[in-house]
């Protein structure tokens, strides 16, 4: 756990100012005020995170407070520009900044829910590139990379979706056929996540429990750890609705794959010793996913999965979703999440409408 805490420049060795029992503690605006600490605790216990993340970021807020009251601060009173000497005073990373700047963004976030009576200082923070995250925290393909990346999916799956194209494949040899097989399910990774909307740790877990029907992608509740991924339904985007079904054939030309839905590599024998299907790591699926979009001629920055997750998102704003259907559909946890994507493609619209008149 010191670990984790250690990332972002917190001490978990701290006294947490907070109850044993900290849903017991009655947060509102008021408590806020005098006891920041103790409603902070009761605001984040009811949070759908892990106990770790939780206990983190109780740490990281706890060093805030202390840093406010000490300079004389009230919370009603934070100013982006205290919040910018709060991350000089800390000699905070540039990741350790940006996360308490989210943090302070999102707990301000929730007392202006609460009928408190001011302006978002995290929020003006964010903006003004404090902790200078802002630039790196929300991109969007461009409507020239999104042409380039639907073009190429659609000619993908005309080539390998026909009787011939099958029929081919198993013919391979079957060295060549683990490859082609192997390649196919990185563009359907592409596909999954830029239709779907699909995180890459996630991504890893899915299982063939996951199925699809009528343009919907149906996702069961899924635990990686002691974070659990809630259970959901997003829509697939046009260029996507076939991936699955593609997929069905190819994935399972071999057998004893297990129930991954995308398994890092077939299960086989070679030289007398068996040789497991196993989950394909995070970092394996961004290399994979990045020589995919490079291979679309998308070779900016921008060729990530939280782009095309991003990307996925801008195309149920652009189709009139709602804050709610964004976060049903991308599995947060908070409204705060959702709101704060529509306001982040809101700017990408406004910086990008200039370079397309």
């Amino acid at each position: 756990m010191k670990n984790n805490a250690n990332k972002y420049n917190v001490q978990l060795t701290d006294s947490v100012t907070h109850p044993k029992s900290p849903t017991d503690f009655f947060e509102d605006k008021y408590s806020w005020l005098t006891e920041p600490d103790r409603a902070f605790a009761s605001w984040i216990a009811g949070q759908k995170l892990a106990d770790s993340s939780k206990k983190v970021r109780q740490s990281m807020w706890n060093k805030f407070s202390r840093w406010l009251d000490s300079n004389g601060i009230g919370v009603q009173e934070c100013k982006a520009n205290h919040i910018m000497k709060f991350i000089q005073h800390s000699k905070l990373e540039k990741e350790q900044a940006w996360r308490y700047v989210r943090l302070i963004e999102k707990v301000y976030d929730r007392l202006v829910g609460l009928g408190m009576d001011i302006s978002n200082p995290g929020r003006k923070a964010a903006k003004q590139g404090v902790g200078n995250g802002s630039n790196d925290e929300k991109r969007f393909l461009t409507p020239d990379e999104r042409q380039k990346l639907d073009s190429f999916l659609k000619t993908f799956f005309a080539c390998i979706d026909s009787e011939e194209a099958r029929r081919n494949f198993l013919e391979l040899e079957e060295a060549a056929r683990e490859k082609c097989w192997a390649g196919i399910r990185d563009v359907i990774i592409v596909a999954v996540v830029y239709g779907a909307g699909v995180g890459l740790t996630e991504l890893a877990a899915l299982s063939v429990n996951c199925t699809y029907k009528n343009g919907v992608f149906f996702l069961p509740l899924t635990k990686r750890g002691k974070v659990i991924i809630p259970e959901r339904s997003p829509p697939l985007i046009p260029v996507a609705v076939d991936t699955l079904r593609i997929w069905g054939f190819y994935r399972n030309t071999y057998k004893n794959v297990g129930l991954l839905l995308f398994p890092a590599m077939v299960n086989r024998r070679r030289q007398d010793q068996q040789v497991k299907t196993a989950v394909m790591h995070p970092s394996t699926i961004f290399r994979r996913l990045r020589g995919v979009l490079h291979r679309a001629g998308i070779t900016s920055a921008r060729a990530s999965g939280q782009t095309l997750r991003n990307t996925y998102a801008a195309y149920l704003i652009e189709s009139g979703k709602s804050n709610a259907d964004l976060k049903e559909a991308l599995g947060y946890y908070d409204d705060f999440s959702a709101k704060h994507l529509r306001e982040a493609h809101e700017e990408w619209v406004k910086r990008l409408s200039p370079l397309i008149k």
